[in-house]
């Protein structure tokens, strides 16, 4: 029984990374084909601090409250750039945004504008709690068959960035 429900686990995370493929490539241009666009994209991996905390003292709908704000402070800090970006959820507390740009000034921009947005639309809303974000990423050449290892680079980012940020509170 168990080997099914992992074969369909598998499967299903399948199907939604092809989607979540074709979205890119539909709101993204020519990503996907090889040597086809030589424009240079950031994949930023996104990770909410202390989720679990909000949904055990605050419970899951103030969780989903958390989760709602998250989205539109990253649809609020991309809207801000002029460069294109593509924002989705990974899964649970984690989103995703690919930014296009050869500018990695502008993506260190950006991750900042993101946090500050974050901070003062949570503040805005008086929410009973801290919600931050740790962000990590990686380049990107456009490339479909590139796209899982610059995620895996962008998500080693983010658990760096994750560290230091503990460490510095246990310094506090």
């Amino acid at each position: 029984m168990e080997l099914g429900y992992t074969f369909f686990y598998i499967e299903a995370n399948v199907v939604c990374m092809i989607i979540f493929v074709m979205m890119l490539i539909r709101e993204m241009g020519s990503v996907g084909r090889q040597g086809s666009d030589k424009t240079v994209r950031f994949i930023l991996m996104i990770d909410l601090n202390k989720f679990k905390y909000i949904n055990d003292q605050f419970g899951h709908v103030e969780g989903d409250k958390a989760l709602k704000r998250t989205a539109e402070a990253l649809k609020t800090a991309c809207s801000d750039h002029s460069m294109k970006t593509f924002i989705a959820r990974y899964g649970g507390d984690e989103f995703i945004v690919v930014a296009k740009t050869d500018n990695e000034e502008k993506v260190r921009e950006l991750c900042r504008n993101i946090k500050d947005t974050l901070v003062r639309m949570n503040r805005d809303d008086n929410a009973g709690y801290e919600l931050t974000a740790s962000i990590g990423y990686s380049s990107y050449n456009g490339d479909i068959t590139d796209f899982q290892q610059a995620l895996a680079k962008a998500d080693e980012a983010l658990y760096r960035e994750k560290a230091v940020m503990a460490a510095a509170s246990r310094q506090n």
